[in-house]
């Protein structure tokens, strides 16, 4: 077999988040390929009017958009079922070369495809994707070689922490953070395992995610130190510490270190990213993935909410949707022409007062671009954005 460092040599290496603009993908390019793709386009004219063929056979190419047909929408000139959007057949490749670029496995591939994406096949096309992935198959994970002592979910993000440290790997350590609700990952690169770095990277975690009520570590040094616990004390937060020599019962953090150790031994340092920049690609991965354990991102779990993402731009955006129909309101809206006025100009101002609707003022100032100070013959100085 080859040896681990010769299997780079073959692989295309494609960043996750590219900087090659034409290899975006985003909904207005979808909707393109979709117009020139000859099923699709068949399908969104069945979509649009409701007239499917009948008596439609499993091996008919319309079969799976058949059986589908009620979760069939058109938006935005995409076709989509349910939130997925469907990728055209010339979008498909690379699309699943942007899902493979971290080496995350099948599970994970299928789990963010889900959340974006489908095609006819796709779970079959990801399975062989990474059972022909030379480095996906020499760096798959290895099974437990022991139970992990289990601790008790805690019910809100950030309340308990693991941490531990990996390496030495090619003369680094990295510090790594994990919140037990979430499953959200931190990772450092440091020198070395000392409590001056756990203290400094911990300090960047509380600035921005707060303090947590307890950590959990092993009984290395830099974790049992009178300066780490008096820093822990300082902040209220209380110290589990797990049994020597047994990494087992620290198992989110003995987890942690195993996601980070599996995609370290997939790096390439000739792939043409830094390290560090790879390693934030793989955990913005990593955590707008859903998880095996929660059935959540860890980005939902522990922010509220789902962040963009490269898979975001492949379905319409809700937003330009607003705007859209807003910009067509308005050119649409017969009841009102835009007219507007300069100092000086005599108008008809209207009176919420008394029976007279309207009375004659000259504009005095103008305050915005439908809105004026006026002065009415009777003296009267009114704001107001009802004139003619």
């Amino acid at each position: 077999g080859k040896h681990p460092t010769d299997l780079f040599s073959n692989v295309n290496y494609i960043q996750f988040i590219s900087d090659n603009c034409e290899n975006r993908l985003d909904w207005k390019k979808i909707k393109i390929e979709s117009k020139n793709d000859t099923l699709l386009s068949k399908i969104m004219k069945a979509v649009h009017t409701g007239l499917w063929p009948q008596n439609v056979g499993k091996t008919d190419e319309l079969y799976p958009f058949y059986m589908r047909q009620n979760e069939l929408t058109i938006e935005q000139g995409c076709l989509m079922w349910g939130y997925r959007v469907v990728v055209p057949t010339v979008l498909r490749k690379s699309t699943l070369s942007t899902l493979h670029s971290t080496h995350s496995g099948i599970v994970k591939m299928k789990g963010m495809a889900r959340s974006y994406f489908w095609w006819p096949g796709i779970d079959h096309e990801i399975e062989t994707l990474a059972s022909n992935c030379d480095i996906c198959i020499n760096f798959r994970k290895e099974p437990a070689k022991s139970l992990l002592t289990p601790w008790p979910w805690p019910t809100k993000p950030w309340t308990r922490l693991h941490v531990d440290f990996l390496g030495p790997w090619n003369e680094k350590h990295f510090f790594v953070v994990m919140d037990a609700h979430s499953k959200w990952i931190e990772c450092y690169i440091t020198k070395t395992p000392s409590t001056d770095v756990v203290i400094e990277k911990l300090s960047d975690c509380f600035s921005r995610f707060g303090l947590p009520r307890s950590i959990t570590s092993d009984g290395a040094t830099c974790f049992t130190s009178a300066q780490f616990k008096l820093y822990l004390a300082n902040l209220g937060i209380n110290h589990c510490i797990g049994a020597p020599y047994h990494p087992q019962t620290n198992g989110s953090a003995e987890s942690a270190v195993r996601v980070v150790k599996s995609y370290l031994k997939k790096y390439n340092k000739n792939c043409g990213m830094s390290l560090s920049r790879a390693l934030n690609n793989f955990l913005f991965f990593y955590r707008t993935s859903v998880h095996s354990t929660t059935n959540e991102t860890p980005t939902k779990l522990l922010l509220g909410r789902e962040i963009r993402t490269i898979f975001s731009q492949m379905r319409p955006d809700l937003e330009d949707i607003v705007v859209q129909n807003q910009m067509k309101q308005r050119n649409n809206y017969r009841g009102r022409r835009e007219i507007s006025f300069e100092v000086g100009d005599p108008v008809l101002i209207r009176d919420f007062r008394g029976t007279q609707k309207w009375v004659k003022g000259k504009i005095m100032d103008v305050l915005g671009s439908q809105l004026y100070r006026v002065c009415t013959e009777e003296n009267l100085q009114w704001i107001s954005s009802f004139l003619m």
